[in-house]
């Protein structure tokens, strides 16, 4: 991939992106992230991430004036500072992935944390509970302890951060 040129899962307008595929409560997706991205940042990465919420969540903080209008009936707030930006946006349903990502801006490669977007190149956490998620779109596991199903899959130990990186680098074509 040429310098500057930026590729997507599914279009040519966005940025490289990958999926960890969602295992179990406590298997570290946020820590692996959090590690993750100082790394690609050393690497000269700019990075975005998606966070799947099946839970709902609230950005704003009681009193602020953003709550206000919210709780008045607004269906999109945005906020603007010197140091960033962000609009929350009531919908209906769960926005699509791709739609969520032609939103963001300046970043190389994008980040998510789900098993339900498309068919995105995936890294696999597992920590031994349950069975790992392995298939076509699974480009590498990593793992606490090695397992059967994983067999015909490049598989790292869970801490590796640097193959991730690595992992990551290889899938943007660097």
């Amino acid at each position: 991939m040429a310098a500057g040129t930026r590729q997507v899962c599914q279009s040519q307008t966005q940025s490289t992106c990958y999926r960890h595929h969602r295992p179990g409560l406590g298997t570290g997706k946020t820590t692996f992230i959090e590690k993750l991205l100082p790394r690609l940042r050393e690497r000269g990465i700019r990075a975005g991430v998606i966070k799947s919420d099946s839970h709902g969540f609230n950005l704003d903080m009681e009193g602020k004036d953003s709550c206000r209008f919210s709780q008045a009936g607004a269906e999109s707030v945005a906020v603007i500072s010197p140091q960033g930006w962000f609009i929350t946006q009531k919908t209906e349903q769960r926005a699509g992935f791709e739609s969520v990502a032609n939103k963001m801006e300046g970043i190389d490669l994008l980040l998510t944390e789900s098993r339900s977007h498309g068919t995105l190149p995936a890294l696999s956490l597992w920590r031994g509970k349950g069975t790992p998620l392995v298939g076509e779109d699974v480009a590498a596991i990593f793992t606490s302890e090695p397992h059967a199903e994983a067999a015909a899959i490049y598989e790292y130990n869970l801490n590796d951060i640097e193959k991730a990186v690595e992992s990551c680098l290889f899938l943007m074509g660097r």
